[in-house]
Formats: structure tokens, C-alpha cells, sequence
């Protein structure tokens, strides 16, 4: 990009990366669809701000405050998720899978511990 405005924009573009929800940013190429159509958006308005010429820094920045703050911009994406119970859509997944992953290893931590109570209770047996 050899706009002049680029550190803003990539600043900008950078912000609202942080506000977007976790179940887009888990999907790297909608992420990056997402990011790369919102550049085009604010260069586009940003070469319309400036007569078609090569937009400025101040062509950018201003184009950037007509599409609003980054929590406004991810607001959106937040209100896309499908509710599902108490998780979005997106994340119930993602949810059964940790879940049946951490009660696997529940399982084999009880395992283990009955095995240690079993030898426990056998060497005890031995002494008396």
C-alpha cells in the first residue's frame, strides 16, 4: 500500500480486528474477507473524499471517520451470530468439544486416583 495515510488505515484496521467476535476471528480466511472488504470501503470513499486523485492522509482518516469507530464496525459482526442456548451458533461447537475433552480428562484422572487408593489400600493390608 503506498497510500499516505497507510499506518492509519493498518492502525485502524488493527482495532477493529480486536473488537471483532472470538468466532470470526477463529475463521481466518472470513476474517481476513472481512478486513481486506473494509480496506477497499474506506480507500474507495477515501479516493471519492479526494476527487479521485491519490487519497491523502487526511482524505483516509477522514474517510475512516465516516465509516465509525471500531466498536461500532464489530457491533455488527456481533449481532450476526446465531443465539443457541447461552453460546452463539458459532461457538457451540467449539464448546462441545472442550467440554467432552475436559470430561475425558476427569475420567482419567479418577483412574488414576482409584488405581493409587486400590494399591494404597493393598499395601496397608499387607502390613497388618
Amino acid at each position: 500500500m503506498s497510500y499516505q495515510g497507510s499506518d492509519i488505515l493498518k492502525e485502524f484496521l488493527e482495532q477493529v480486528k480486536s473488537k471483532l467476535p472470538e468466532w470470526l476471528k477463529w475463521k481466518e480466511e472470513e476474517l481476513k474477507s472481512v478486513l481486506d472488504d473494509l480496506e477497499t470501503q474506506i480507500l474507495n470513499e477515501a479516493r471519492f473524499i479526494a476527487n479521485g486523485a491519490e487519497p491523502t492522509k487526511d482524505d483516509i482518516q477522514q474517510a475512516i471517520d465516516q465509516m465509525g469507530s471500531p466498536q461500532s464496525i464489530a457491533k455488527i459482526y456481533k449481532q450476526r451470530s446465531t443465539p443457541k442456548f447461552y453460546l452463539s451458533e458459532e461457538l457451540f461447537e467449539f464448546y462441545l468439544r472442550s467440554l467432552m475433552f475436559f470430561s475425558i480428562i476427569v475420567v482419567l484422572i479418577n483412574i488414576v486416583n482409584k488405581q493409587r487408593l486400590i494399591n494404597l489400600i493393598k499395601i496397608y493390608s499387607l502390613k497388618f
